[in-house]
């Protein structure tokens, strides 16, 4: 029933369909809070985009480790799945291998690798930029 749905949903089982979940909006309007208590740890630790620094990122690179929000999670999925392999914390099924690497890995150690040798004068994108 919708009701069994939608109670599956608020505890994190994906109700009676088995679905990945969903999640519900930040209060601040920001990215979906992630119902999976594997990717709420993730997101926790991870408070901002890796790339703009815009706040609660829903969205993740697999691959490269990072959480990330809508927008740059839009240019990922550009770059190509060779390079960016990108997954919703709200709308996507992970497993347990998936979750692993992002959470041993994250926003903050990557990024001191990723940038590590950027030019000088370089500045990150913000979250309004376009």
């Amino acid at each position: 029933t919708l009701r069994h749905v939608s109670e599956g949903l608020l505890t994190g089982s994906g109700g009676a369909s088995g679905g990945a979940g969903g999640g519900e909006q930040g209060v601040d309007g920001a990215g979906a809070v992630a119902f999976d208590p594997r990717l709420r740890a993730i997101q926790l630790a991870n408070p901002t985009c890796a790339e703009c620094g815009a706040p609660q990122p829903d969205w993740a690179s697999l691959n490269l480790g990072v959480l990330m929000c809508i927008a740059c999670s839009g240019i990922h999925r550009g770059l190509g799945v060779h390079l960016s392999k990108v997954r919703s914390l709200t709308l996507d099924k992970w497993s347990d291998e998936q979750a692993a690497v992002v959470a041993a890995l994250g926003n903050e150690q990557m990024n001191a690798v990723y940038e590590a040798h950027i030019a000088d004068g370089w500045t990150k994108p913000t979250p309004d930029a376009t």
